[in-house]
Formats: C-alpha cells, structure tokens, sequence
C-alpha cells in the first residue's frame, strides 16, 4: 500500500510544517496553531504508515519519531500550553529535527517474540508515559523561568504518566512471558525503565509528606533528564554499537 520511502518523506514534511508553525508564531499565533495542527496530522500519517509497513515484525513505535507527535498532540489539547505557543511549537521542532539528523531508521526485524500485540502496547505505553513526565518538567520549568502557577499541572501530569508506566510495565512481562516463558528480562532497558519508576514514586512519597517546594520541581527535570540519557539517546544515531546489536540478535534467535 505504501512505499518504503513514503513513511520518512511524510515526517520530514511534517518537521518543515512544524518548523513553519514556530517562526509564524511570533506573528500570527492562530495560524500557527493551524500549521501545528496539520503538522500533527502529516506525523501521524507517517508515523501510521511507517508501523504498517514493518507490522508485526518489529516495534510499531519508535519514540524519536513517536515524540512529537506526542508533543504537537499534548499542545493542541492542553488550554493552558496555549498560552506559550512560542516555546510549545519550538519544543515540538526541535524534537521533530532530531529522527532527521541523527536517526537510525525504522528498527530491523526481529524474531517472532515481537509478534505479539504486548510488544506493541509496551512500547507505545512506555513513551505516551515519558511523554506524559516530559510534559510535567516543561510545566516545572514554567514555574520556575516564567513565575506562573503549574504546580498542579506538574503533579497531575507526572501522575498520569507514572501510571501509565505502571500499565507498560505490565504489558512488558506478559510480553516477556509469552516470548521467554519469563516475566521479567533482564535486560539494560528493564533497570533504565525501573530506575526511572522508583525515581517518581520516591517524589511523589515527598509531594505526599508535604516536603517538596516549588524550587523542588526541579526534581521533576530531573527525571525528564534521565528518561532522555537513559532511553531517548540510545535511539538515535551514533550510539548503538554494531557489534553490540548483533551479539544481542544472536541470543533472541
């Protein structure tokens, strides 16, 4: 249905939509909501015939390309975002400019193990959840640069992402189970993923004994900053190591 090329020349459009809808901005805010619309629309169609391709024989979500269309979405929708169309279409450019210099390409196929539905749900679960925690640090830093009142906003939105990781990290072991007859694989991505929980729960167990200020949201950037060392960097180009994937295909097959 689609050609393989058809997938990355919608992104790029999109990207330039995005980058259109950030320079406009300074100039006439509401077309600049209409551009970042339709920059959300390209994406997904890219991101949706993009999986289509590969299904089911790899991940249908990769979280460089994935990331933006989270962003665009999450700005569309949240009223209060609207407020800073400026810094919002910026952060969705930005991040829709990455897959393009410095991205690997749709992963390779891997075994049968990733035919399952759970495979799919876990990866797409696991970055609507660190969409979900980058979004609470952008309100944070809001906070703090910009002196206005998302406090609230910081810890519903940090919430609903720790619980939707909760949710992958279910999904993770029923796909580790129906592929490996195990519920758990240890792997490097399960302790990045799991340092990551235990990092949100210790704030939240602060936030609930009262002892997190607003120069404390700080605290909140700071699990973005390990979501992204710890599982954005690696999928990008320049930081796998080639010898590394194939001794790690050599043990799946």
């Amino acid at each position: 249905m689609f050609g393989l090329s058809f997938p990355l020349k919608t992104y790029f459009l999109a990207t330039f939509i995005y980058a259109l809808a950030f320079f406009i901005s300074f100039f006439k805010e509401k077309l600049s909501y209409f551009l970042l619309f339709f920059g959300f629309l390209v994406n997904l169609v890219s991101e949706i015939s993009g999986r289509s391709i590969i299904w089911p024989y790899c991940n249908m979500f990769s979280e460089p390309y994935f990331l933006p269309l989270f962003f665009s979405a999450a700005f569309l929708s949240i009223p209060s975002l609207r407020k800073e169309i400026k810094i919002s279409t910026f952060l969705v450019f930005i991040s829709s400019l990455i897959p393009v210099f410095f991205s690997e390409g749709y992963y390779p196929p891997f075994t049968l193990m990733s035919k399952s539905i759970f495979a799919h749900l876990f990866h797409l679960s696991l970055f609507i959840g660190h969409g979900f925690m980058f979004v609470s640090a952008y309100f944070a830093l809001l906070c703090f640069f910009k002196n206005k009142d998302y406090k609230a906003s910081v810890y519903r939105y940090s919430a609903i992402g720790f619980f939707i990781l909760c949710i992958t990290g279910a999904f993770g072991m029923i796909w580790s189970y129906v592929g490996r007859c195990d519920v758990i694989s240890w792997n490097h991505y399960y302790f990045h993923s799991i340092g990551t929980w235990f990092y949100y729960i210790s704030l939240f167990h602060l936030y609930s004994q009262e002892r997190l200020d607003k120069k404390a949201l700080f605290l909140f950037v700071g699990g973005s900053i390990l979501i992204f060392v710890l599982d954005y960097i690696p999928q990008i180009g320049g930081i796998h190591k080639p010898i590394l994937n194939e001794r790690l295909y050599e043990v799946f097959q």
